[in-house]
């Protein structure tokens, strides 16, 4: 049957026009949607990276319950004097763990957000202390109790994706990020020296610090911090 011609003006379908401005309306709603959702990641990846701060946090202070008061120490890998951090935390995370596929696999050892996925760990802790003053990481273990401001000293960072480097047989060596220790005590691990800024910008302009009272706060990656929080603050047993 012909199609009267009610029934062609009851259809006309849409006009260029109409589809243009339908395009424009979602050409604006994925300018707004697409930043918010990378926003989203972001902060959702660095509260995750603060979780797992904080559960290696409750990790050390079990290890120094169960160890007179003494913290797990940047010590050497399968050395004589003690385990290493993580090989200590590990012991009280489910999953004890001693080699880099270990570690690699046990989740509460990295940020999301690290974009050096082959490392053991994505943090680095806090080795001054375990250090004489000249920084040789030769000293004892240290006790809890004998942190005098616990909650301003940084205990864990965010590693960078690479540290400063020095050559051996004409190669670039990480005295770092190649170690399975995975700390900092000496000024030349920490960004600008004797006037270290947090590192890194991991999470847009802010990176997260895992204090020795065991809270984790996100730090912006501009602010300063004395080297004095890092090596002075504390009484020797």
């Amino acid at each position: 049957m012909p199609m009267n011609s009610y029934e062609a003006k009851s259809n006309p379908g849409f006009s260029i026009i109409e589809l243009a401005v339908v395009i424009g309306i979602l050409a604006v709603f994925l300018g707004i949607a697409l930043p918010l959702l990378a926003r989203l990641r972001i902060n959702a990846m660095a509260t995750k990276c603060a979780m797992h701060l904080a559960q290696l946090g409750n990790a050390f202070n079990a290890y120094a319950s169960e160890n007179d008061g003494v913290l797990p120490r940047a010590a050497p890998y399968g050395g004589s004097r003690g385990p290493t951090w993580m090989e200590a935390a590990s012991r009280h995370l489910g999953r004890p763990s001693s080699t880099w596929a270990q570690l690699r696999a046990t989740q509460a050892f990295h940020c999301p957000a690290n974009t050096v996925p082959e490392v053991p760990t994505s943090y680095v802790v806090n080795a001054f202390y375990f250090s004489d003053p000249g920084w040789n990481s030769v000293a004892g273990a240290t006790k809890l109790s004998k942190i005098r401001s616990p909650a301003s000293l940084p205990w864990l960072l965010e590693a960078p994706d690479f540290f400063k480097t020095f050559t051996v047989a004409k190669a670039l060596v990480d005295d770092v990020f190649f170690e399975i220790t995975h700390y900092v005590s000496t000024p030349d691990h920490l960004p600008e020296g004797a006037t270290p800024r947090i590192y890194p910008a991991r999470h847009r302009h802010s990176s997260n610090l895992l204090f020795a009272d065991g809270h984790v706060e996100a730090r912006s990656t501009s602010e300063k911090l004395s080297l004095h929080q890092f090596d002075d603050r504390i009484r020797r047993r």
